[in-house]
């Protein structure tokens, strides 16, 4: 870091003039060099109006953008975090802890935190991304990138900077694929109660929970035995597990599901098999009562995948597809909007249309259906 420093610390150095010129100059110390400059002023109260606002930006491009950014996404001392909290909004630690690694390990040791932070301009942030984009995918580089740019917003909320240089940069186009879904064949396979693939029959309990009520993994591991209601053929959805505790749902409004026959009668056994059955008690855990993690859920998933020969990397299959397939084929079967938005939790269509994958044979009954009203006339 560059030391700036003059010979009276309580006050900005003093203008001069040299002998024959009419501009008055000043003097300051850095990386214990003496530096002259010039003010370009003619009088007194200008020059020192200039050294004053002079000193003090030089004072701040002492500290370059990887000393400013060292607190960020710290929980005690982030800004962005106290301030959202103050606000009474959420923020996990996980999501903190997430976004401090991308900065430990894509932004600080790049050569961008070594530029001034008062000198920094918008294409430093594109180089920046540019070299992000040699070795990461473009998700990968959009996060990364997002990171930093908040960082810099919070700096120019604060007043810490001059210029909002974030704007404008976006974020790289990325093509989504879409979303696999199974078919209702499959589904009925994969969970039938004797010849299926799943490990044991905790994960064959949890995926039927996400196949038969498009619940989210979450949502199946923070579902407690008192959530089941048996009698009304109901589940209460009214929390989720989120990596560092269980909290709302992602609407953060609890929801009620149906159950299907064949999920009401498998849970019912289920419960009378095992020793974790109380009203307290997760339904999907470990034996002797402790949550399980998302990362389990997915080595269940990949296992039962390749027992079924099912290429879930070709066709964009995660344990999240149970929830678009129920989606899919509910709406391929004309259900009411207003119901299948209240099982699935959807406040908006246009979220449920993003979840609907039609297949090749119903796009075709369009054209059949034309076909049909053709041939009437």
């Amino acid at each position: 870091m560059s030391r700036i420093s003059h010979r009276n610390k309580y006050q900005f150095p003093q203008p001069f003039k040299r002998k024959g010129d009419k501009y008055y100059y000043f003097t300051f110390w850095k990386d214990d060099k003496r530096v002259y400059k010039t003010t370009h002023c003619t009088t007194k109260g200008d020059a020192r109006a200039y050294i004053d606002q002079f000193m003090k930006a030089i004072n701040f491009t002492s500290e370059n953008l990887g000393d400013y950014c060292q607190k960020f996404y710290i929980w005690d001392t982030c800004p962005i975090v106290q301030r959202r909290i103050e606000l009474g909004k959420n923020m996990s630690q996980y999501y903190v802890e997430t976004q401090r690694a991308r900065l430990e390990k894509f932004i600080l040791p790049d050569k961008i935190c070594k530029i001034p932070f008062r000198e920094l301009k918008r294409g430093d942030l594109l180089d920046f991304r540019t070299r992000l984009r040699k070795d990461c995918s473009p998700s990968s580089v959009n996060r990364t990138f997002g990171v930093l740019k908040t960082i810099l917003r919070e700096a120019y909320f604060r007043g810490d900077i001059e210029h909002e240089i974030t704007a404008g940069t976006g974020n790289i186009s990325i093509k989504s694929k879409e979303k696999g879904i199974f078919t209702v064949e499959e589904l009925q396979r994969m969970f039938d109660p004797i010849d299926h693939p799943w490990r044991n029959e905790r994960a064959r309990i949890a995926f039927l929970l996400m196949a038969d009520t498009g619940m989210r993994t979450g949502e199946v591991l923070g579902l407690q035995w008192k959530h089941v209601d048996f009698e009304n053929g109901i589940v209460r959805i009214e929390r989720a597990w989120k990596r560092d505790g269980f909290g709302p749902t992602k609407s953060s409004k609890p929801r009620k599901t149906g159950m299907t026959n064949r999920l009401c009668s498998t849970l019912l056994s289920y419960m009378q098999d095992v020793l974790t059955c109380l009203d307290n008690h997760l339904v999907i855990c470990w034996d002797n009562g402790t949550h399980l993690s998302p990362e389990v859920i997915a080595k269940y998933f990949k296992r039962a995948m390749e027992k079924m020969s099912i290429d879930k990397k070709s066709r964009n299959l995660s344990p999240h597809a149970f929830r678009h397939s129920i989606i899919t084929h509910m709406r391929q079967a004309n259900i009411d909007m207003d119901l299948l938005k209240a099982n699935i939790g959807h406040s908006d269509l246009k979220t449920t249309d993003g979840y609907t994958h039609y297949e090749d044979s119903f796009i075709r009954k369009y054209a059949d259906k034309w076909d049909e009203i053709l041939s009437s006339n």
